[in-house]
């Protein structure tokens, strides 16, 4: 009978068999189902299970919070100096008109919301001649409709191929009471 010597083979057989474990544990871990709940303390308090995942959440939030009241103090500074705008938002879109005309596009852009300045100023900024005199004619037959009073704003409408289409929105800056376009 032949007889198989396992002595010579037990070192191989450990290493494939930790592997073996080792792979295992690995897959087990990367597809196990994370089962998240919540528990309160007594006082009503979110507890976590794992502290540390607890305090980052925590501490993740408050710089949300803390970036959010940043921002609005920020803005609220902005709009506070902005003059860039008119009374009405026909006198807004003359005036935007007007930096077109000139080839002023970081004055026009200025008559855009915050939020939009950046944005439109590049998108003038690679239009070609052509494109912002076609830009151009289309605003002159442009005209704000729609009021919407709970919000402050209007729509700005015109035409293009025969067809009434919408171009932006104006809305008012409660700062200053001046109106801004926003994007297009």
């Amino acid at each position: 009978m032949n007889n198989i010597d396992f002595k010579k083979y037990k070192s191989p057989l450990i290493v494939v068999l930790v592997l073996v474990l080792i792979i295992g544990g690995i897959y087990y871990y990367q597809n196990r189902e994370f089962e998240f709940k919540l528990e309160f303390d007594e006082n009503g308090e979110i507890t976590y299970p794992n502290k540390k995942f607890g305090e980052s959440l925590l501490s993740y939030q408050e710089r949300i919070v803390d970036y959010e009241k940043g921002y609005i103090k920020y803005k609220e500074e902005f709009d506070k100096q902005d003059n860039y705008g008119g009374e009405t938002p026909e006198e807004t879109l003359d005036l935007y008109i007007q930096a077109l005309e000139k080839s002023d596009f970081e004055l026009a852009s200025k008559y855009f919301v915050l939020k939009d300045q950046k944005k439109e100023l590049g998108e003038l900024l690679s239009l070609s001649v052509g494109e912002i005199d076609s830009y151009l004619e289309v605003l002159n037959t442009a005209n704000p409709t729609s009021y919407n009073d709970t919000f402050d704003e209007y729509e700005l409408r015109g035409r293009f191929n025969d067809k009434d289409i919408l171009i932006s929105g104006f809305i008012k800056n409660k700062e200053t009471d001046i109106w801004k376009l926003e994007s297009m």
